[in-house]
């Protein structure tokens, strides 16, 4: 009796290992599972083409969502669930072997039930398959209303549309609850039948193993032995099928992952780039350049467009809105490839550079400056991608900006956070710590989208000495609506119906009293 009670908690201690070293082991695999697939989607989503983004289904709610969501729905398939189903079907397995070495007869009994389990699975799989892709759908959609109505909060409390979008957000929500709803019930009716067969199995064991204790006469004891063994194994199984749900839905966002991280950019580096280590000298040129947005091949921006930007001279483009000026910014950066024609830098396709290299000689000034919930020099240091710069080197650019006696001061100088989107700061002071991040990069072309138009008359004022200094030993390109801003450009380029219908200093084009003159009495 002693040694059967030592035996017992011998046994209970080893189950008490295993059991600890299976949900740790696998529990941290499957942490580690879904962290690693989160980092690589988002590595796959930031090396995306923007077209890529400007798709509806793209939006960065619907990012955002898969991003969570989908890694979450794998992890829920894996780590310690994993380990339970291994030793589940590892004891269903030694279960039916035990039947079958008692007695065959009543083992081949549970046998007679896998095509209705099989069947009972795989409409279960559909189900949930079903419910997962609404489910996911819904989620995506109503993350994008969210992070739109979060990173617009003032704007919507300007208009107090708090309500409306709470009202979106649910609308969006209730057609996953519909089909969770009907998918329910028969998830009901399928998974307490499916709990069922396994005491039908045990059931019907019992009842061919009584006839052939009585017919055959076989020994009572073996067919006891057989029945209790397909009784743990049913248990086993039917706890290893409370995860089914869980397995599918993880299989379902597995195969969605998949697809994210196999999906390329359609702008790549070249294989063989014309130049290594490209560093441009300033000129540009784009000849007869044919473009339209992916999103609407059918309106054609640029029609043939030819344009000749020459080494150290500022070009300014203007135009009413829609003709194209910011296209051409988005050809040079390589945002988008031509449909046709040509786009060089210094003589060589840019679809023939590398782009980090490309992109590197170019510095971008945007209408609305985009800053990150970093400290003040670690936005302008963001500006250089090829290393890190100095903290002499961010000085002297937020100098350049006229910029740096702010940041001084600032209580933490530098090391300021500037919040969200730099909330923190005002319009100029923004803008100027973006021209300071582009200037750290100490850029050959500097591209200035309509960098003043948002400011009022004494930001802008500020931001166009900024600019003006920016400007000395660099080729620049301007884009702006503001006509008195390029006033002084050394070539005004008057872009209208996807082609440069005038070029030419500003006096020029007065005298010529073309489009630009138009243009230029319109905004007197």
């Amino acid at each position: 009796m002693l040694f059967k009670d030592n035996a017992v908690i011998h046994w209970a201690i080893m189950s008490l290992k295993e059991d600890c070293l299976q949900i740790f082991f696998f529990t941290m695999a499957g942490n580690h599972l879904t962290q690693r697939l989160r980092r690589l989607m988002f590595q796959n989503f930031l090396q995306q083409e923007l077209s890529f983004f400007d798709e509806k289904s793209n939006s960065t709610g619907a990012l955002c969502s898969k991003l969570s969501g989908e890694a979450a729905l794998v992890q829920g398939a894996t780590g310690q669930r994993i380990g339970t189903v291994v030793q589940a079907f590892g004891t269903v397995f030694i279960a039916l072997v035990l039947a079958l070495f008692y007695e065959w007869r009543v083992g081949l009994v549970s046998l007679c039930f896998v095509p209705l389990i099989s069947i009972i699975l795989y409409k279960e799989s559909n189900m949930i398959q079903q419910e997962t892709f609404g489910a996911a759908k819904s989620m995506q959609n109503s993350s994008k209303i969210a992070v739109e109505a979060v990173a617009n909060i003032r704007t919507v409390a300007t208009i107090g549309r708090e309500a409306l979008f709470v009202k979106e957000y649910e609308d969006q929500l209730r057609p996953a609850l519909l089909l969770a709803k009907r998918a329910t019930h028969w998830r009901g009716i399928v998974f307490g039948l499916a709990r069922g067969v396994y005491y039908i199995i045990y059931a019907a064991s019992m009842f061919y193993g009584g006839h052939v204790i009585v017919t055959e006469g076989v020994p009572y004891d073996l067919v006891l032995k057989a029945a209790q063994a397909l009784l743990m194994g049913s248990g086993s199984a039917a706890e290893a099928f409370a995860f089914a749900p869980n397995f599918q839905k993880g299989i379902n966002a597995a195969g969605r992952i998949i697809m994210i991280l196999n999906r390329k950019s359609k702008i790549l580096d070249p294989d063989q780039p014309v130049i290594e280590n490209f560093r441009g000298t300033g000129e540009a040129k784009m000849q007869s350049v044919q473009f339209s947005y992916p999103t609407r091949p059918a309106v054609e921006v640029l029609k043939g467009l030819d344009l000749e930007i020459p080494k150290g001279q500022t070009v300014a483009l203007v135009g009413s809105s829609g003709c194209g000026k910011s296209t051409v910014i988005q050809l040079l950066e390589r945002f988008y490839d031509a449909d046709a024609g040509l786009v060089a830098l210094d003589g060589a396709s840019v679809a023939q550079l590398r782009l980090a290299e490309l992109r590197r000689g170019l510095g971008l000034v945007q209408q609305e400056p985009v800053l990150f919930d970093r400290t003040i020099g670690e936005n302008i240091a963001y500006g250089d991608n090829s290393r890190t710069p100095a903290q002499d080197e961010i000085i002297e650019a937020a100098r350049q900006a006229n910029i740096h006696n702010f940041v001084m001061s600032l209580p933490m100088g530098y090391d300021t956070n500037i919040g969200s989107k730099g909330t923190q700061l005002s319009g100029g002071q923004k803008q100027r710590v973006a021209i300071a991040r582009a200037l750290v990069r100490k850029p050959q072309i500097l591209l200035l989208d309509e960098a003043t138009s948002a400011l009022d008359t004494e930001s802008e004022k500020i931001v166009q000495e900024a600019l003006d200094v920016a400007k000395e030993g660099r080729t620049c390109i301007t884009i702006a609506h503001r006509l008195s801003t390029i006033r002084d450009a050394d070539v005004i380029c008057v872009i209208h119906a996807g082609r440069v219908a005038e070029r030419g200093t500003h006096q020029e084009l007065i005298d010529r009293k073309g489009l630009y003159y138009r243009l230029y009495k319109q905004a007197q």
